[in-house]
């Protein structure tokens, strides 16, 4: 048996065949079984069988003493004198060290030496000769003493010339597709998506799992406001969204490093979103989802080569993320929650008003703002407060723009965390609501008030409302009789019986 250099290891759950020394994968492996490979790495070696024709494949552990085969001829380094074990004498060529590191000239290590080349030696009477490796670290170099040369031994040539001629196999592929063991063509968009689309699966082979670069965390969505180009999610499994993100091209939104995905189910396709396509994130901003995973590389920016695009806010504390638990309606609100130092905590509610829930929620993606702000919001006093005073002028677009105290939070206690309600689309109010052209409802006693911007797009104080003149009807219409409606600032309400008699029943008649 012989080694070959090559070399299986095992990375990112996919098993790797490469050779030692340049990294560069093997191409061609004679169907060598890589399961034997699974506790550690182990090197390839070449064994004679009789029965075949050619040397077969196998994998061993490194401590096998086993021949190599060498690309060159071997160098006549010559050898130590008899007479002189410590090489004080020695003048050969050996330019590597024991452990085959290559020697640098003694003249660039030490500009005081005579020597200009990079030969071991022993000037200094040391036990062994010895050279200067690139790092201006001595290290010994192995040279058998002349009784003890190993003889040369030359073997058989493992691959004897033959008249037999092979023929390239051509493929019909484009450059831009991959070709199959059965010569069928597939996107090489496909390669490695984590879906065998080659009918031998040939597609999927040796490939790395990208979504374990990436730190799950279950039950969390993306959210922000999207740019003006972009589309929310789009349709990808997770092993395709971690490559998409992994190998997303830099551009104005810097370099991707988080996403999210929902697993198809129930008919329902797989769908990812990658973190750069919101356009108002200093950091991932989240809201608590069940069907929804959230992805957090695990790699540094700069081992990525990856160039910050735009300055991100810095103040006296690093808020590294934002989310938004328990999304449902009720009294109980939505706690808040930032991240620092790779912890979660909640925000006192100390000065936190609706001029921040609006920053929250703007950040959040709900374009509407906030609805309210809700203080004492954490009644069982789980978890811990984070954050301490959080000031914002209500038109930042994310917390980081805001003024962050860096205040201990020891005053304020857990159940001091703050919750908000983000203001969203209704299709259709309560009874004591009114629908604002923005699509939000707000209370009907805000109506008309002098107050602006109560509904986002002011629509609450048109004077088309405000201004228009009481009217009423029945119902059901066109008889003498039925339930009594009034439209008072542009709104049809009913009215309450409450002190209602027949004086103004006379005065509701003469109006119909």
């Amino acid at each position: 048996s012989f080694w070959t250099g090559g070399v299986v290891n095992e990375i990112l759950n996919s098993k790797f065949k490469i050779w030692h020394g340049s990294q560069k994968q093997i191409t061609f492996d004679n169907n060598l079984d890589v399961t034997k490979a699974n506790d550690k790495p182990k090197g390839i070696v070449f064994k004679a069988i009789q029965t075949n024709k050619s040397p077969t494949w196998d994998v061993e552990d490194f401590e096998t003493p086993h021949a190599y085969i060498c690309k060159f001829a071997q160098t006549d380094i010559g050898c130590l004198d008899d007479d002189d074990e410590t090489g004080s004498r020695y003048i050969g060529t050996a330019s590597h060290d024991k452990d085959g590191n290559k020697c640098a000239p003694w003249n660039e290590v030490d500009p005081s030496s005579r020597w200009t080349h990079n030969y071991c030696r022993n000037p200094d009477e040391e036990a062994h000769p010895y050279c200067y490796l690139e790092s201006g670290e001595p290290s010994e170099c192995n040279i058998f003493q002349c009784r003890a040369m190993p003889k040369r031994q030359s073997y058989p040539n493992l691959c004897e010339s033959s008249n037999e001629k092979f023929v390239q196999v051509s493929t019909t592929c484009f450059k831009e597709e991959y070709s199959c063991k059965d010569r069928s063509c597939i996107s090489k968009a496909y390669v490695c998506d984590g879906v065998k689309d080659c009918v031998d699966g040939d597609d999927e082979d040796e490939c790395r799992i990208m979504a374990s670069l990436f730190r799950k965390e279950s039950g969390y969505k993306l959210e922000g406001i999207t740019g003006d180009s972009e589309s929310d999610s789009i349709r990808a499994t997770e092993e395709e969204c971690a490559k998409l993100c992994l190998y997303k091209k830099q551009d104005e939104s810097g370099c991707c490093d988080s996403f999210s995905h929902r697993p198809a189910k129930d008919g329902r396709d797989d769908r990812c979103i990658l973190g750069t396509v919101y356009a108002n994130q200093a950091f991932d901003s989240l809201v608590q989802k069940k069907s929804w995973n959230y992805y957090k590389l695990n790699v540094t920016q700069e081992s990525r080569n990856c160039r910050q695009i735009t300055e991100r806010p810095s103040g006296p504390l690093s808020l590294e993320g934002l989310r938004l638990m328990n999304r449902r309606r009720g009294s109980d609100g939505n706690i808040v929650e930032v991240k620092l130092e790779g912890s979660w905590g909640g925000i006192c509610d100390d000065g936190f008003n609706i001029k921040e829930g609006n920053v929250v929620c703007h950040q959040l993606g709900f374009h509407l703002g906030a609805k309210r702000v809700i203080k004492k919001a954490n009644a069982r006093g789980v978890g811990k407060v984070l954050l301490g005073q959080v000031s914002c002028e209500g038109s930042e677009k994310s917390l980081a723009d805001c003024d962050i105290s860096d205040t201990s939070t020891i005053a304020c206690q857990a159940d001091q965390m703050v919750a908000i309600e983000c203001k969203e689309t209704e299709s259709v109010c309560e009874d004591a609501e009114f629908h604002c052209n923005s699509g939000e409802c707000i209370e009907i006693d805000n109506l008309c008030d002098g107050i602006p911007d109560q509904c986002k797009d002011g629509s609450d104080e048109l004077p088309l409302f405000c201004n228009s003149p009481p009217q009423v009807r029945l119902t059901p219409a066109g008889g003498h009789s039925g339930m009594l409606e009034v439209r008072h600032k542009g709104v049809w309400g009913t009215v309450c019986e409450d002190n209602f008699g027949q004086h103004e029943a006379d005065v509701f008649c003469k109006m119909l």
